[in-house]
């Protein structure tokens, strides 16, 4: 198994994440070797009534981000079907380095996904700068939760692809956006929030919501 499909240890990528931190703190003229990371987080729902909207919206914003943030952008997400993997692919197509967090291990995120298509997604995860396994004991919706949550800790910003509703089962869309206005975590005060691109997300299939959303 190849070493990127594996269940990451916490202290790896706690490291991973204090290093992208750091760089985030460190300007330019302090340390002009260090890179200067924002990450983009997202949830999204699996059943979409307007796909290509949807995609159009979420480049749309990941491209005004680019814009408005000098530095490296970093996409995290899972790969669930339906909004994960649009956002996926469009945060790739525009040159994003890509984390992967998955809420089961690989021969258990299979069963979400019907054989032809999981030859897709296994080959987009083999595009992943990393991939970490967020399960930890308890029931699958237990697992989407915790991986959902593990998004909201480690983005600067988050988009979500949400119809508005209440999340029809533990660990959905709605309990993630929940999570990350309760926390409140914005994680920079230099990372830009456009009004515009909520409207944008609207019209398509719900809102984007940035992680400082109240």
């Amino acid at each position: 198994m190849p070493a990127r499909f594996r269940l990451a240890s916490p202290n790896l990528h706690r490291h991973l994440w204090r290093t992208r931190a750091g760089a985030r703190m460190s300007t330019p003229a302090a340390n002009s070797q260090l890179p200067f990371f924002h990450v983009v987080g997202f949830t999204g729902h699996r059943q979409l009534a307007d796909a290509a909207g949807v995609d159009s919206a979420i480049t749309e914003v990941l491209e005004e981000l680019q814009r408005e943030a000098p530095g490296e952008w970093i996409a995290m997400s899972s790969a669930a079907a339906g909004a994960d993997l649009i956002f996926v692919r469009a945060a790739l197509d525009l040159g994003l380095g890509w984390e992967a967090v998955l809420p089961l291990p690989l021969v258990d995120f299979e069963r979400d996904f019907p054989p032809e298509e999981w030859k897709d997604v296994k080959t987009l995860l083999g595009r992943a700068e990393h991939l970490e396994v967020a399960a930890e004991p308890g029931s699958r919706e237990e697992a989407y939760l915790t991986g959902g949550f593990e998004i909201v800790n480690n983005c600067d910003v988050l988009l979500a692809v949400w119809d508005g509703l209440p999340a029809r089962g533990k660990g959905g869309t709605a309990d993630v956006v929940a999570y990350a206005r309760a926390m409140n975590r914005p994680g920079s005060s230099s990372i830009p929030r456009p009004r515009s691109c909520e409207k944008r997300i609207s019209r398509a299939c719900g809102c984007m919501t940035p992680t400082s959303a109240t």
